[in-house]
């Protein structure tokens, strides 16, 4: 039997509206309410599978995703993140701890009915994208044909939205706080006095089955046209 996390409201911030204890397994594959002994499966979870082994230092051996921007190198970027947003349906949102549907899109699709959604992940991703492409072109690298229209805004707007991806990915890290330890070899850094190896060994999610599975599942794609291909939109 897995060990259970128990969440109470205090832990589900302001808009929380329900005093039911929520536990959530040791493998993240279902979430439970003390209300008769009520269990539901995530999304995805069909589509949840494991992967374990090294995870590579590929910044010393090269890696698509590294270096200055190409046609080639951003759309490698926005293939990780850029899908479709997913369903939440009606009666899964007390779940979430939301009772107001007021400020969400609604959508529908084959059928059933509620609320648009994207997976954290994809919005982390594309945080750390956007990280990148500032980094190259306060540096003065990024080709002109390249900058896309997000990055043209103005320098203000811009800083800010880099801001709260900083701010969104380090609430993360801390939320995750992964602890695998990183072994320091006898080699040394020159800059910081010390080096770590950083293939790891580790036990990961597939992330093409969720990339397969959130297409599989989208209700509507933002990237067509730079506008909203619409499902049955309410």
């Amino acid at each position: 039997m897995p060990e259970y996390t128990a969440l109470t409201q205090s832990d589900q911030g302001p808009r929380s509206t329900s005093s039911t204890t929520i536990a959530i397994d040791d493998s993240a594959t279902k979430i439970c309410f003390n209300l008769s002994n009520y269990c539901f499966e995530a999304p995805a979870i069909d589509a949840i599978e494991y992967l374990t082994g090294n995870l590579y230092d590929t910044y010393s051996n090269g890696d698509k995703y590294i270096g200055p921007p190409t046609a080639e190198r951003e759309q490698s970027w926005r293939d990780l993140w850029q899908h479709e947003a997913t369903m939440v349906e009606n009666w899964a949102m007390p779940i979430l701890n939301r009772t107001d549907p007021e400020p969400y899109e609604s959508v529908k699709s084959d059928g059933k009915e509620g609320f648009t959604a994207i997976s954290k992940v994809y919005h982390q991703l594309g945080c750390l994208d956007l990280i990148r492409q500032y980094t190259w072109l306060q540096a003065g690298k990024y080709p002109q044909h390249l900058i896309s229209l997000e990055m043209q805004k103005p320098a203000d707007e811009m800083r800010g939205y880099i801001n709260r991806c900083i701010e969104d990915l380090r609430i993360s890290l801390l939320c995750y706080s992964d602890m695998t330890p990183l072994l320091v070899t006898k080699e040394r850094d020159l800059a910081s006095g010390f080096k770590v190896e950083l293939n790891s060994h580790y036990k990961c999610r597939n992330f093409q089955k969720l990339q397969e599975w959130t297409n599989s599942h989208g209700v509507e794609h933002w990237e067509k046209h730079d506008e909203f291909h619409q499902h049955d939109r309410l």
